[in-house]
C-alpha cells in the first residue's frame, strides 16, 4: 500500500481541485498501474510464436444487490 501512496503522491493536487475527486482518483490509479507495468513486463522470455494479451481498465463497483461492472480501458497483444 505504501508503493501506492508514494506512486500517487505527485497527483494529490489535480485530484483534489478535480469536480469528482473519486473518478479523478480511479482514472489516476489506472494510469499509474498501467505505466508501472508496462515498465515491468518482461517479453525475453516468449518464443518467436509466444503472445502476451495486455488488458487493463477500471472496476465499478455498486450498491448491493447489483452487479458490480468492468470500464475496460486497453488492450493488446505483444509479441
Amino acid at each position: 500500500m505504501d508503493m501506492l501512496k508514494h506512486l500517487l503522491k505527485p497527483h494529490y493536487k489535480d485530484i483534489s481541485k478535480s469536480v469528482n475527486q473519486f473518478v479523478a482518483l480511479a482514472y489516476r490509479f489506472y494510469d499509474i498501474i498501467y505505466d508501472y507495468l508496462s515498465n515491468i513486463i518482461n517479453t525475453t522470455w516468449m518464443g518467436p510464436n509466444s503472445k502476451l494479451a495486455f488488458c487493463g481498465g477500471i472496476m465499478l463497483n455498486v450498491e448491493a444487490g447489483k452487479k458490480d461492472m468492468f470500464l475496460p480501458l486497453h488492450f493488446d497483444v505483444r509479441t
